[in-house]
């Protein structure tokens, strides 16, 4: 529902003075369902060329998206060892724990401790 739409379920008069635009009068109705249109329009242009932005630069080979940070080996050393916890070292790199246990299953290390 379209903000015209909600002000007339309520009874709201819309009246755009510099325009001369009433919103209960036939001819203001369909202006502000043109306007309402276009507006729409532009937004699925917008979002088609985004999409087609991204699939071009994952074609040229580029990541999209935030990188991964690796934990260091060292880091990953002190858990494997039992030195520190992932949850210690989640709060020491200020990740998630899942982000830490995503992490190191991605770089290989066993995760059973």
């Amino acid at each position: 529902m379209t903000a015209v739409e909600s002000f007339r379920a309520r009874g709201v008069r819309l009246y755009l003075q510099r325009e001369g635009i009433a919103s209960d009068d036939p001819t203001g109705h369909l202006l502000l369902t043109v306007l309402a249109g276009v507006a729409q329009l532009e937004r699925d242009v917008i979002s088609e060329r985004t999409k087609a932005g991204i699939r071009g630069a994952r074609l040229r080979g580029s990541v999209i998206g935030r990188p991964h940070e690796r934990i260091s080996e060292a880091d990953l050393a002190r858990v494997a060892q039992g030195k520190l916890s992932q949850a210690a070292l989640a709060r020491e790199l200020k990740l998630s724990e899942r982000t830490v246990r995503r992490r190191m299953r991605k770089q290989g290390v066993n995760l059973r401790t």
